[in-house]
């Protein structure tokens, strides 16, 4: 048998947490004041606790390129966008020779009648590393459009990824992905591709177990949340999971 305990009690979800916390900073403003003017003096930025829009499962270039035109009823205009954008993302990699036309890696088929342009987030990684010049040029730019850091806060010029980690650390692999370079990959190509965000200054973070090299801790937010208190059942349901976290401290 398990022991006798709540569920909330055990449960070690990173992503259970960070919809928890995302609830309080929409729900609760002493809290929200608080944490931005925590993150405000760690990273030297201007968040404005009153004026601010929050992404969770933050997916902005896949998404902008959706927008660029209906996928199914492929027009010239959808087209013409999608090649002028690959255009400007392989130049800016240092790739401005590169002949999107030849290569089927960025199309949906060989069929010369029927074939899309592919967004980077279906590129072939085999294919695409035959046309590398330098290790992961191009395989980088598949993995930001895939990627996804847990929060963007939104204020203005000012935007925070900050991504959450309670057990595990930074995400790596073999071959030369890792999590935190990508991000900035990420916030690079959104300055250069997004109008919305060609004018912001962006920072990185996690919220982490330990509080160093400018991250926040959980532990600080545990202690935040008991500073503003409010009267709801949701609050205290908010209270109940994350203040699980202090078994990490406690060991």
């Amino acid at each position: 048998m398990f022991n006798q305990k709540k569920y909330f009690e055990v449960n070690r979800e990173e992503r259970h947490f960070g919809f928890i916390l995302l609830s309080e900073v929409l729900n609760n403003d002493e809290f929200r004041n608080r944490l931005f003017s925590i993150i405000n003096e760690k990273l030297f930025c201007n968040l404005n606790p009153n004026d601010f829009e929050i992404y969770s499962e933050v997916a902005a270039l896949r998404d902008y390129f959706f927008d660029l035109g209906d996928s199914i009823i492929y027009t010239k205009s959808t087209h013409q966008k999608r090649f002028e954008l690959l255009s400007k993302i392989l130049s800016s990699v240092g790739y401005p020779e590169l002949d999107i036309n030849s290569h089927d890696v960025f199309w949906t088929t060989k069929n010369l009648e029927t074939r899309k342009l592919w967004s980077p987030s279906n590129w072939n990684i085999e294919e695409i590393k035959k046309l590398e010049k330098r290790e992961n040029d191009l395989v980088s730019i598949r993995w930001c459009f895939n990627a996804k850091p847990d929060f963007m806060i939104d204020c203005h010029n000012h935007v925070v990824f900050l991504e959450l980690k309670v057990e595990s650390g930074e995400g790596a692999n073999e071959f030369g992905y890792s999590q935190f370079e990508i991000q900035k990959k990420i916030s690079d190509f959104m300055k250069l591709l997004i109008p919305e965000y060609q004018n912001s200054t962006f920072f990185h973070t996690t919220l982490q177990l330990k509080s160093e090299h400018g991250n926040l801790s959980w532990k600080e937010v545990v202690d935040l949340l008991d500073l503003c208190r409010r009267d709801s059942i949701a609050y205290k349901n908010v209270q109940n999971s994350l203040k699980q976290l202090l078994r990490y401290y406690n060991k």
